[in-house]
């Protein structure tokens, strides 16, 4: 007994194929044979199709379970100092046959496949500006037909502000400082204007250190973030004492 496949013409080199085959059991096998150049069956030119010989053995098992969608990306927001941010979306699916395909949307309409799908690992990078963004993905299992649709949010978040410096304290020979964000913090005895790779680091987290701070000297300390935001002069002087 023979059966057809409804098949798609995409192209010189590609069609898809589609037929529903039953499997009662955990596996069943099938035979494949296919002609070429479709478009012939149109000009009624079918007996110039050429079929393989020899058919391809295929077999089919039945999923333990269906496809389901286990995790996506990004789940945190994501802060940026340029107008616009890269994004990599991302899905993970499990369950139903090995090939699933993935799409997405930002609105809940138009659906757009992702450009890393067909397995079960589904990216797409996406160049957005700042804001709250909800991102809709429908995934379906090419071996059953089975769907799984999931929803997050994330945000984007423009980032131009300084780190401040909260608290400052001396004592043993040292002066102690804390910024407002991780930051690398450098300084100098000599003014504000200092050139930034010539200075000495201060540190790079939240809490900073100068030591040792030689008592009766001006210490010029200038602060910047990881995006490069900082002050054109000093984010603060201090006289150690």
């Amino acid at each position: 007994m023979t059966e057809s496949f409804n098949c798609t013409d995409r192209g010189f080199f590609n069609s898809q194929c589609r037929g529903k085959i039953p499997i009662e059991n955990k596996s069943v096998g099938i035979f494949i044979r296919c002609k070429d150049q479709p478009w012939l069956d149109k000009a009624n030119q079918s007996e110039k199709r050429n079929a393989n010989k020899e058919p391809i053995f295929y077999t089919l098992k039945k999923p333990k379970f269906k496809i389901k969608i286990d995790s996506v990306e990004p789940s945190s927001k994501i802060i940026t100092k340029s107008p616009y941010a890269t994004v990599k979306i991302r899905a993970a699916t499990s369950g139903g046959g090995q090939s699933h395909i993935c799409k997405y949307s930002l609105n809940g309409e138009n659906t757009i496949t992702f450009k890393k799908t067909y397995g079960r690992v589904h990216e797409q990078e996406l160049n957005l500006p700042q804001g709250l963004y909800t991102v809709y993905i429908n995934c379906e299992d090419f071996a059953t037909g089975d769907k799984a649709d999931a929803s997050y949010s994330f945000e984007i978040e423009r980032d131009l502000s300084e780190p401040r410096i909260s608290r400052i304290s001396q004592s043993s020979g040292k002066i102690s400082f804390q910024t407002s964000e991780e930051a690398s913090c450098r300084y100098s005895t000599s003014s504000c204007n200092f050139i930034w790779s010539k200075a000495k680091s201060a540190g790079t987290e939240k809490s900073h250190e100068i030591s040792p701070a030689a008592k009766g000297t001006r210490y010029f300390i200038r602060c910047e973030d990881k995006f490069g935001n900082g002050p054109s002069g000093c984010s603060i002087s201090v006289v150690a004492v």
